[in-house]
């Protein structure tokens, strides 16, 4: 019999959204497994591996995954990054979030993402996020999805992409790549009313900055942060 479970955290059920429903699904970095029971849970994941770094981690994972339930279509592996994942896994998804953008590009780097071969990548970094989307850039993926969600007075963002195949429109009239790859190419296209708010804070934070220290970087950030709110529509009061 399956436990009562409080509703996911924000930020794990926009990573959950962005999977399509009947997905074989690799979860790296499980933690506490609720995504990955999730997702069985919901259809979203017809078959699901949950990994953790370490032997140690693994048992903490299986100990709150056996809380939750049986599930006979979740296994756990441990393992570093990609390396537990195997061609025989068959993965549509890859899910990796709660990490800083240099631990997303280590996961992402080396030859076992192309040995995977995932149809998809929903990721949620922690830092940085314009970085992991470059890096995402030059491994041949593209951001097919965005969302940006408010948590514990955070904001979190999840990235949805897959393999780049020149199927979309990439150009903004106002725009340079690396701008939307900064402010996020979805995010900009949607004009995203939560990317508004996020770099109107950015602006008004980096304008405090610039009236106490004339510091070149604070100013090409509010720069870079005025055209994203002028590309969204959006007028800067600070």
């Amino acid at each position: 019999m399956r436990t009562t479970r409080a509703p996911l955290p924000p930020r794990l059920a926009r990573m959950a959204a962005m999977v399509p429903g009947g997905s074989r699904v690799a979860d790296v970095g499980s933690d506490h497994g609720l995504l990955a029971i999730e997702l069985l849970r919901s259809g979203r994941a017809a078959w699901c591996v949950a990994t953790e770094r370490t032997p140690e981690r693994l048992a903490a994972l299986a100990r709150c995954v056996a809380r939750a339930g049986e599930y006979a279509a979740l296994e756990l592996r441990a393992g570093d990054g990609l390396a537990p994942l195997t061609v025989a896994d068959r993965l549509d998804v890859v899910v990796v979030g709660g990490v800083g953008a240099g631990s997303v590009a280590a996961i992402l780097d080396g030859p076992a993402l192309a040995r995977v071969a995932p149809r998809r990548l929903v990721v949620q970094p922690q830092t940085d996020p314009g970085a992991v989307r470059r890096r995402l850039a030059t491994l041949g993926w593209e951001v097919v999805d965005e969302a940006l969600v408010g948590a514990g007075g955070r904001t979190h963002l999840v990235i949805a992409a897959e393999p780049f195949d020149g199927s979309r429109a990439h150009a903004h009239p106002t725009l340079s790549a690396d701008d939307l790859l900064e402010a996020g190419p979805c995010l900009v296209r949607s004009r995203d009313p939560a990317a508004a708010r996020y770099w109107r804070r950015e602006s008004a934070r980096l304008a405090g900055i610039l009236r106490r220290v004339p510091s070149p970087e604070a100013r090409a950030r509010r720069e870079l942060a005025l055209r994203v709110l002028a590309a969204l529509g959006d007028v800067d009061p600070a």
